[in-house]
């Protein structure tokens, strides 16, 4: 998981009520990264912050070693840069159709 790291509300607008943030992915198996330390050139998954609850919840339960359920919908990507206040991405929109032919 990659999160801006004074980011505590996990995608909440910095201005949020402080009463409706959440703090997601604190498991120890969770790997969190902050905003400069994006592994670069490496398989990246994008999430909307709609489905991170459910999210999280479906990776808790299989660390518990119940069975993953899957949530939502992923978007495949690679971070090529960082700078201050932005990451580069490759972003393969039609990955099943690039290579299902």
């Amino acid at each position: 998981m990659i999160f801006k790291a004074d980011d505590a509300s996990c995608g909440l607008p910095p201005d949020s009520n402080s009463s409706n943030e959440i703090a997601l992915f604190k498991h120890e198996l969770f790997d969190l990264y902050a905003f400069k330390d994006v592994p670069l050139d490496r398989d990246i998954y994008l999430m909307s912050e709609k489905w991170m609850v459910e999210y999280e919840r479906s990776m808790l339960t299989l660390f518990k070693g119940g069975e993953y359920e899957a949530v939502g919908y992923i978007a495949y990507a690679a971070a090529r840069s960082i700078s201050d206040e932005s990451i580069e991405l490759s972003w393969y929109p039609t990955l099943m159709i690039a290579f299902t032919k």
